[in-house]
């Protein structure tokens, strides 16, 4: 965790930045189990609220695109299909820090509610499908990793991508949490057998590109995530 007296620097930056003449009254971490970013609400004397988010990157000296450039361009235009995605207000970049200021969101994480419901689920749903389906003009975009208004495509294709990715996933995940007891060499089938349903095998060809939720023609938002082994399904025996 970084020093108070730095988090308190930043957050001043960004609320500088947003224009924002309010001193705050509170800067409260916000408990999340992610690994690579960190948020804070910030609670104004006025009686606004703001969240700051920090980015980090435990995977390596180098991240391989600029997330916050990503999400500072994505946000606005998620918000104006109609997603309910939270306002970039400011953003501020140091040599040893990113961190943007967005509108406070009111809710309670699907994680944290006891009992959830049918409905509950179905709503998550709604909202991811929301995302997918966005039209966030990119249009005839290669399908691959949506960057900040550019798309870096894919090698090899939709589908290699997300197989090499589970591993690789895996590997890291492994290596930065040790206590999970994650066995690699026990993912590795699983990541292979996704590859016919994925590269296209019998009686499962591969989806069109311009089908909606696949980043093509529809200009819905192209999909891309290192987290690709949590949709992998266990085949049996493993």
């Amino acid at each position: 965790m970084r020093a108070v007296t730095d988090l308190n620097l930043t957050v001043a930056r960004l609320l500088e930045a947003a224009g924002v003449r309010d001193e705050p009254r509170t800067v409260s971490a916000i408990d999340t189990n992610g690994l690579i970013n960190v948020h804070f609400i910030v609670d104004m004397l006025d009686g606004d609220r703001f969240v700051v988010r920090l980015y980090g990157w435990p995977w390596g000296p180098i991240e391989p695109f600029d997330r916050m450039a990503k999400e500072a361009w994505l946000l606005p235009r998620l918000a104006a299909a109609g997603v309910p995605a939270p306002r970039v207000l400011a953003a501020n970049r140091t040599e040893s820090e990113a961190a943007l200021l967005l509108s406070f969101i009111d809710g309670v994480g699907l994680g944290r509610i006891p009992n959830r419901t049918d409905e509950m689920w179905a709503a998550t749903g709604a909202a991811l499908r929301m995302v997918h389906d966005a039209d966030i003009g990119m249009a005839g975009q290669p399908v691959g990793m949506l960057l900040d208004g550019r798309v870096d495509a894919f090698e090899g294709g939709w589908g290699q991508w997300h197989i090499d990715h589970t591993r690789g996933h895996a590997m890291r995940l492994a290596a930065a949490r040790p206590e999970v007891n994650i066995d690699v060499h026990r993912c590795f089938p699983v990541a292979d057998g996704k590859a016919a349903p994925l590269l296209g095998g019998p009686g499962r060809p591969v989806p069109p590109v311009t089908e909606p939720g696949w980043g093509g023609g529809s200009g819905a938002g192209q999909h891309g995530s290192d987290a690709t082994w949590k949709t992998a399904l266990r085949p049996p025996g493993l």
